[in-house]
């Protein structure tokens, strides 16, 4: 995992606080494919989400 999400992370807004979970969980994915070789057939799935 590249980026683990705590509290220090949150801004207080819960809308804001979801998007960036999401955003961090995407991240991590994205690193993961890239340590397996698999990096560039996933980055347009990985950006379009």
């Amino acid at each position: 995992m590249l980026i683990q999400w705590t509290s220090a992370l949150e801004t207080g807004v819960e809308s804001v606080d979801t998007q960036h979970k999401e955003l961090v969980r995407q991240i991590n994915s994205f690193h993961q494919f890239m340590k397996e070789g698999k990096g560039k057939e996933k980055t347009k799935e990985i950006f379009v989400f």
